[in-house]
């Protein structure tokens, strides 16, 4: 995986279709959004996930109380009752951009 595979990830869930909540995958082809990374190298998933929490953490802090760990975010924002697909479309959006601006 490189930087624009947020991109990539953002179209393989397919309008969200393929977007799940509570599992890493769903058994029906569905992910939540650190499912969908599992085929990173483990240096790349922790940037992907780095970026992902920045911007969750700057978008949805409403989301996130209690957390004490980088490494919880993404799946308890994935996880939230209120987290919708597209509040996670947007988040892969801006961290992509964000990616992008990064050197």
């Amino acid at each position: 995986m490189n930087d624009n595979d947020l991109d990539r990830i953002r179209g393989w869930f397919d309008g969200g279709r393929l977007w799940c909540k509570g599992a890493l995958v769903d058994g029906k082809g569905g992910a939540c959004l650190l499912g969908s990374m599992t085929g990173a190298s483990p240096d790349n998933l922790r940037r992907l996930t780095r970026c992902l929490t920045v911007v969750i953490v700057e978008q949805y802090p409403d989301r996130l109380r209690g957390l004490d760990q980088d490494e919880e975010v993404v799946p308890a924002f994935n996880d939230h009752l209120d987290t919708t697909w597209a509040d996670v479309d947007s988040v892969l959006d801006k961290a992509a951009r964000r990616l992008d601006e990064t050197p």
